[in-house]
């Protein structure tokens, strides 16, 4: 098993107690859990036929005395799908008590038919194939430690002599109980999905982007040298390192190549470090860039650092509400580990209070963020350092919380009034007041700078704290005010860093990774937020081969397109599904092959590999061809309407019974998601009588009665003629003249903008300044700075209103009063209907944008608890089944949606 795991979970399940740490168990918990679960699901004869088999592996169970048991786990047998076979369940209760919660570990986004039938085929030619592992969990070898919490119901040692090893016989006798300890992963463990995903994906992902991903030009991170190397280092640390010229292409990378790059770079460097250093100016000798790669090699690190600035490329615009998302969005995914950076300080310096100097414009206490006279260019100027300050602040609450390491570099708060500092706001106290945030000084001239230039130091690296130098007095200061002989100011010098502070910063930073590395999970573990699987890739050209994984894309809550040069995976345990167009190379089936001959390659068997076919099973449903389809199996769909018939038959009806099939027939809805809306009083009837046999409630049975009628239709299309049409709907609320109005717009957009618009999905992103720029909800907030702006996935291409030409479709006026999601809802039906009366829409796919984040998201859903707007969603399903449409509603914001005009026209 820890083989097979990723670096960081293999050294996470090397010992119990990186598993057991931080959890807080009783003795009493515990025997109660082994008391009811730890039974013996079968006959004590057929348990001892069953451990005396000749041909079960020699390393599937270890015999061991009572002091060597830590948790008593269940047995039972379970019939296979093949006749006759059964399958052995270990309920390992006691033992998931006893582990850490698994789901702080990964979020693997088994999201099953609700991941597939999100996938959107943009040809007809699609197809699939399949593979499955056999016996993928009886497969995997778990550490010894990991024994003593399976031990299964005991048996006499008599019975098992003959197996037992001499080591064991000599320390006991005939009468002995003995535990067999299961030496494999248990079904009935919380944390077996979790490393089987983890293996599996790991293999397959590293499999497919070996053999399938474009060899593009991607910047070589730094990597470990040779140790004689290390030592020829560490004789010259003091010496500044010397520098190759600046590789231009990695300089010039835009945000979203750098989101790429590191993602491409952590899929195959788990433990690889990347940096991103904000405001970083030009590359130059000596630079922070350049001591952190002189000290990754001096450590043995894997690197990759990226400067973010506008020198670079036009899209490094820290006040950019999209640039943050995408950087906010790269946290959340684990891809940055250190961020250093210092927001512009010209607004705030204290050179502004000296006589002849420029005009203060701040002050400290109420006007720090700004004066209340400032003229409109003084206001500009303050509003956008406050944005880059905050947008910046922001960043570093996003990493402090998820223990990445963060410096913020500033200049010292002088303490008194008037002088504003940003270490004085109430914005870098809550910061402050998170675990392991601290604010040092230094002086710049102890680290070579030409003058003094105190410097506070906002961070949460522990290193650091080993060498904060302040000024001795046993050397003279440059000028920092004024202007030189050239008519420079003397300030900008102290713009950059000296060689020596860059030396110290890079040293620190790096110190900690390399000791978090070096001590595990039981010293300074750098990440607690559950990890992401990052193996899908796009490529940056249309020709080249790219992959999306469902397993990603759900968590993200984005759709993945196939096209001709983009194909799709979905691992569901040890089910593998591979979508792809005919005329893409690679095929579907060559990619199924290239997964399972990687997984037989480090020991799983993979008997069944599916090509593609007409008709094949995956999951409980079938794949079906021409045109692409996911659907439920002709015989579960017969099995589920005759039982909703058969308890809607008689008058009253068993509570409990009718909860199981209502399970079943929503599993078998999450092809079809549209069809949940017609669950609604059933869920109250069972909730209010559970568990008894009652009379129907009149509307309970009649929503039965509609479940078991529209079964038929518990099929997706994945392909669907997709016009290039881009629809945009809005609603006003009531307001002084009228109940508000409604309106629908449409534009011709080209058909790889709509492709993006569809993979964007409907969920948002975050970032922490609104779309205008306004920090009104920061700044009057003593709470910390963090996302919590939604911003719009879409294309900004097609939110332009200087390239996109939107026309009037349908506008009108409310005749009464009511909420304004109920409102968005009904103007989007008013296109819904529109859609459905025009025969030429019937089968297409359309997509229409929305400001309401509410009707978006129950749409994608399919239901909402709420009776009124439920009963929208009803009609719009209603609608779609009947005319055979498939329609999304991307989430765009209010300053951008192209109909918001219309909705307020009277």
């Amino acid at each position: 098993m820890l083989e097979c795991l990723p670096q960081e979970e293999a050294e996470f399940y090397a010992t119990e107690e990186n598993v057991r740490q931080g959890v807080e168990t009783s003795p009493i918990i515990q025997a109660e859990l082994e008391e009811r679960y730890g039974f013996l699901g079968g006959d004590y004869t057929e348990w001892v036929r069953y451990l005396l088999r000749p041909d079960l592996p020699a390393n599937m169970w270890v015999f061991g005395t009572e002091d060597e048991v830590k948790a008593s786990a269940g047995i039972s047998a379970v019939p296979k799908k093949t006749a006759g076979e059964l399958r052995k369940l270990v309920m390992s209760c006691a033992a998931n008590y006893c582990f850490a919660d698994v789901r702080e570990r990964r979020n693997h986004g088994l999201g099953g038919g609700t991941a597939l039938s999100r996938v959107v085929a943009w040809s007809e030619n699609t197809e699939g194939s399949l593979l499955d592992e056999s016996n993928a969990f009886t497969a995997v070898v778990t550490p010894a430690w990991m024994w003593g919490f399976m031990a299964c119901p005991r048996v006499c040692a008599a019975d098992v002599w003959s197996i037992l090893p001499t080591s064991l016989k000599k320390r006991i006798d005939y009468w002995t109980p003995l535990a067999p300890m299961y030496q494999r992963l248990p079904m009935g463990c919380a944390h077996s999905v979790h490393i089987l995903m983890c293996i599996n994906l790991y293999t397959i992902g590293q499999a497919l982007v070996r053999n399938f991903r474009p060899r593009a030009d991607w910047t070589k991170p730094t990597v470990p040298v040779a140790p004689e190397a290390i030592t020829k280092e560490n004789e010259k640390v003091d010496a500044e390192p010397r520098f190759r010229p600046p590789d231009r292409r990695r300089l010039l990378a835009s945000p979203r190549a750098c989101f790429e790059r590191a993602r491409r770079f952590k899929s195959l460097n788990t433990w690889g470090v990347v940096v991103l250093h904000c405001f970083g100016g030009s590359r130059r000798d000596g630079d922070l860039e350049g001591w952190f790669e002189h000290w990754a090699m001096t450590m043995g690190l894997v690197l990759l650092v990226q400067t973010a600035d506008l020198a670079f490329d036009s899209e490094w615009d820290l006040g950019n509400p999209h640039t943050i998302q995408l950087l906010l969005e790269m946290i959340s995914l684990g891809l940055l580990d250190v961020l250093i950076g210092g927001p512009p300080c010209a607004t705030l310096s204290r050179a502004r209070f000296l006589v002849g100097g420029p005009r203060p414009l701040r002050f400290r206490g109420a006007e720090v963020w700004g004066r209340h006279d400032l003229t409109k260019r003084e206001k500009d100027s303050v509003r956008e350092a406050n944005l880059l300050m905050l947008n910046f602040l922001g960043l570093c609450t996003a990493m402090a919380k998820v223990r990445g390491l963060f410096i913020l570099e500033h200049p010292e708060d002088p303490g008194v009034a008037p002088f504003p500092s940003v270490f004085s706001t109430p914005q870098v106290a809550a910061l402050l007041a998170m675990e392991n945030v601290m604010l040092d000084l230094i002086d710049q001239c102890m680290y070579g700078g030409p003058a003094k230039k105190g410097t506070g130091l906002l961070h949460n690296v522990r290193t650091l704290c080993e060498g904060l130098l302040r000024c001795s007095g046993n050397h003279r200061h440059g000028p920092s005010t004024g202007l030189n002989a050239e008519g420079v100011w003397h300030s900008r010098r102290l713009q950059n860093y000296p060689s020596n502070m860059c030396n110290w910063l890079g040293w620190a930073a790096l110190s900690q990774i390399r000791l978090a590395m070096d001590f595990g999970h039981r010293g300074m573990c750098l990440r607690v937020r559950p990890r992401r699987n990052l193996w899908g890739w796009d490529s940056s050209k249309d020709t080249d081969f790219s992959i999306a994984v469902l397993n990603e894309e759900f968590v993200d809550g984005k759709t993945a397109v196939t096209t001709t040069t983009k194909a799709a995976v979905y691992l569901h345990v040890d089910d593998g599904v591979f979508l792809a167009d005919k005329n893409c190379t690679p095929s579907s089936q060559q990619l199924m092959e290239t997964a399972a001959e990687a997984l037989e390659a480090i020991g799983f068997l993979v008997p069944d590999r599916k090509p593609p076919q007409d008709t094949q099973k995956m999951l409980g449903f079938n794949l079906c061809q021409n045109p692409t389809r996911l659907e439920v199996p002709g015989e579960k769909v017969a099995l589920i309407t005759e039982t909703l018939l058969w308890l809607a038959l008689y008058p009253v009806v068993d509570t409990k019974l009718l909860r199981s099939v209502l399970g079943m027939w929503v599993w078998a809805a999450t092809v079809r998601r549209e069809l949940l809306s017609i669950t609604s009083a059933v869920y109250k009837f069972i909730d209010t009588f559970w568990p008894a046999r009652v009379p129907w409630w009149p509307s309970a049975r009649e929503e039965v009665l509609h479940m078991a009628a529209l079964t038929p239709f518990l099929v997706q299309k994945l392909f669907r003629p997709t016009p290039p049409i881009l629809f945009a709907t809005d609603a006003e609320g009531a307001n002084e003249d009228d109940f508000g109005g409604f309106g629908v717009v449409g534009s011709a957009v080209q058909p790889n903008l709509l492709r993006e618009v569809f993979e964007a999905g409907v969920r948002p992103g975050v970032t922490i300044a609104k779309m205008d720029g306004s920090l009104t909800h920061i700044l009057n907030s003593d709470k910390e700075v963090k996302a919590r702006i939604p911003i719009t996935r879409v294309p900004r291409e097609v939110l332009d209103e200087a390239r996109q030409k939107w026309i009037p479709i349908a506008a009108g006026r409310w005749k009464h009063n009511d909420h304004i999601t109920l409102g968005e809802g009904r103007g989007a039906m008013v296109l819904m209907q529109r859609l459905a009366n025009a025969a030429l829409a019937h089968g297409k796919r359309f997509a229409s944008l929305g400001d309401n984040m509410p009707w978006c998201g129950m749409s994608s859903k399919g239901r909402s608890p709420a009776f009124r707007l439920n009963r929208l969603l009803r009609k719009r399903g209603a609608l779609t089944i009947a005319a055979d449409i498939s329609l999304t509603h991307p989430w765009v914001d209010t300053l951008r949606m192209p109909a918001d005009w219309l909705s307020r026209v009277h």
